[in-house]
């Protein structure tokens, strides 16, 4: 008998009817770094199942490490949320 397969998932953006853009303006907002607690920095999705107590899903894990997946989707987000080109996450790039 087979065991049980491992899924994977992946962070993604709002979708783009779901987001209202602001009036365009001039500027660059960074966003970064972001730094995730001990208990979500790991592939396995990590759910709270009350105040105290969590539950770590071992065949249900994250395609990419969070920490390089939040950052990239709260660029996105914020972009189509305020209608501008200017953002970047870290590490920044010279413009």
């Amino acid at each position: 008998m087979d065991g049980p397969t491992t899924r994977f998932y992946v962070l993604t953006p709002t979708a783009a009817g779901d987001r209202t853009a602001a009036a365009g303006g001039s500027g660059c907002v960074g966003v970064g770094p972001v730094t995730l607690p001990g208990l979500l920095d790991r592939p396995e999705i990590v759910t709270r199942r009350n105040e105290n107590e969590v539950a770590r899903a071992e065949f249900d894990q994250w395609a990419v490490p969070l920490e390089d997946a939040i950052p990239q989707i709260l660029v996105e987000d914020l972009a189509a949320l305020l209608g501008g080109n200017h953002l970047e996450a870290r590490p920044w790039t010279d413009a």
